[in-house]
């Protein structure tokens, strides 16, 4: 990643990121320490720019499946034993909210998406999507 002075970012600079690197995962065994397996980073489309397939955010796990969120705004299932890909979906995308309003996925881990999320307001969260309280403002 390089980054340039941008008086207009939030941060004050510019990121520029690599569409093929960064992100990943392991799985370790806990009682040897050994690799049990590995997953590459799938890399960003080339049309989709400032992209970055880095996996910044902490990992969840239920039994025989590991989800991990990216910077591109994917999340993917993958399987606990192997690591394989289970399914994968892109939230970078339009959404309509359990109370009809408009709301936009995105990034899980960037600055750029929080700037969007603030400037788009509560309906602009996956959390909107999934608890109709919050997503009416109410608490939940």
């Amino acid at each position: 990643m390089k980054a340039a002075a941008d008086p207009g970012s939030p941060l004050g600079f510019r990121s520029a990121l690599d569409p093929r690197a960064g992100g990943g995962l392991k799985a370790f065994d806990l009682k040897t320490g050994k690799l049990v397996w590995s997953a590459n980073a799938v890399p960003c489309p080339g049309s989709k720019p400032d992209c970055s397939p880095a996996q910044s955010a902490a990992v969840t796990a239920i039994p025989g499946v590991v989800f991990s969120g990216s910077v591109d705004g994917h999340l993917r299932a993958y399987s606990a034993a192997t690591g394989e890909i289970l399914w994968d979906t892109d939230t970078d995308a339009e959404f309509r909210s359990v109370n009809g309003g408009s709301a936009h996925g995105g990034s899980m881990g960037s600055s750029a998406s929080k700037k969007r999320n603030q400037q788009a307001g509560p309906l602009n969260s996956s959390a909107a999507m999934r608890n109709p309280e919050f997503a009416a403002g109410t608490p939940a």
